[in-house]
C-alpha cells in the first residue's frame, strides 16, 4: 500500500514475489509501471485509498506499508491497519512505519488533532506514541516493535516505529 513510484515493488518482483502495488497517485502508478516494465518485471499495478483496499479479503501473503501512513489523519491510519490486516491471508505478514512522537517535526505547523500538524505542503502528519502504536495494534499479533532513528541531517532527525505483525 502506497507504492509511489515502485521501489521496492520493483525490488521485490526482481527477487521472485508476485507483487501488487496501490497508491493514491495516478502519476506515481505509471512512473512505476515504466520502472518495472524496463526491468522486465511484472507487477500489477491500481490506483488505491489506503481506507479502500480494491483487493479480496485472505488474499496477500505479506503487506508492506513504507513512508505512508503517517501522511494521515488518525483515524485514515486506522483503517488503512484495518485493511491491510483485512487482505492478509492466515499467517500473512504486515510491515508497517509511522512517525514517532519523538520526531524533530513533532508540533510543526497547525495543529490539526491531537500529534497531527499540517506540512508546508498541505499534507497532515500524524505522529504516535508508544500508548498509540499499541492502541492501534490492538488485534494484530506483534513481533517486533521498534522505536529507531530513521535518517538523520545536521537539521532534523527523523524518529518512527517499525512494526512487523503476523495475521
Amino acid at each position: 500500500m502506497g507504492c509511489g513510484r515502485g521501489r521496492n515493488a520493483l525490488y521485490l518482483s526482481c527477487l521472485g514475489f508476485k507483487v501488487w502495488g496501490c497508491d493514491l497517485s495516478p502519476v506515481a502508478l505509471e512512473t512505476a509501471k515504466v520502472r518495472t516494465q524496463q526491468a522486465n518485471v511484472s507487477v500489477s499495478f491500481q490506483v488505491a485509498h489506503l481506507t479502500h483496499l480494491p483487493y479480496a479479503s485472505n488474499l496477500f501473503a505479506a503487506a508492506i506499508c513504507v513512508h505512508v501512513l503517517p501522511y494521515n489523519f488518525k483515524a485514515d491510519i486506522v483503517k488503512g491497519v484495518r485493511e491491510l490486516w483485512r487482505v492478509l491471508q492466515p499467517t500473512g505478514w504486515l510491515y508497517l512505519d509511522l512517525l514517532d512522537c519523538d520526531d524533530a517535526e513533532y508540533g510543526s505547523g497547525q495543529k490539526l488533532e491531537e500529534h497531527t500538524f499540517l506540512d508546508p505542503d498541505g499534507t497532515p502528519i500524524h505522529f504516535s506514541s508508544r500508548q498509540e502504536v499499541n492502541e492501534l495494534s490492538n488485534g494484530l499479533a506483534l513481533k517486533r516493535v521498534t522505536c529507531l532513528e530513521l535518517a538523520s541531517s545536521p537539521t532534523r532527525t527523523r524518529v518512527g516505529w517499525t512494526i512487523w505483525a503476523i495475521k
